[in-house]
């Protein structure tokens, strides 16, 4: 998260201390944590809530990269919460 005009959410239903502590132990900085513990609106919303299984109503894997004018320029939603979205791909985007 040390790209100049950059700004790095990740947004879960974790509760904001595990959030802060998963930071704090994998050393994670300039990192915006939010909560959508409450009511899982946000997933709801963007189709990001797991339907079904152990995982169920927890958030997909996702990333969105939006530019200045905040329009989205990439987006990728793994199908599987064990895989990682692809982080280089979308680095070099914002270069």
């Amino acid at each position: 998260a040390n790209l100049t005009n950059t700004k790095v959410l990740c947004i879960s239903r974790d509760l904001p201390f595990a959030q802060n502590r998963f930071c704090g132990v994998e050393n994670i900085e300039n990192v915006l944590t939010l909560s959508d513990f409450a009511n899982g609106s946000f997933g709801k919303d963007y189709g990001l809530t797991i339907m079904d299984g152990a995982l169920a109503n927890l958030h997909s894997r996702c990333i969105v990269v939006l530019d200045e004018s905040h329009k989205i320029i990439y987006t990728e939603q793994v199908d599987e919460i064990t895989s990682e979205p692809n982080y280089v791909t979308a680095l070099a985007v914002l270069s």
